[in-house]
């Protein structure tokens, strides 16, 4: 979950761009799976990413209190 966590803080995840995710997410899955991709098990893959994404959100919403102010300010 950790690594989950510094993902979304690094890629400056927002709530906002989970429609947006969910909206393509299906879609790429069912491209992969061919035609094992029922709706049940595209239904029971978007439950599996969808919890722990939003662990994942919660935990870089913490890592990003602690960073502080200024963090992605900095341009390499």
């Amino acid at each position: 979950m950790e690594r989950i966590a510094q993902q979304h803080a690094g890629l400056q995840s927002q709530p906002e761009h989970e429609p947006h995710v969910a909206a393509v997410l299906p879609g790429a899955v069912a491209e992969v799976l061919g035609d094992t991709a029922t709706p049940g098990i595209l239904a029971a893959r978007g439950e599996a990413c969808w919890f722990p994404a939003g662990l994942g959100r919660a935990l870089a919403e913490r890592l990003l209190a602690q960073a502080g102010p200024g963090f992605f300010d900095w341009k390499g």
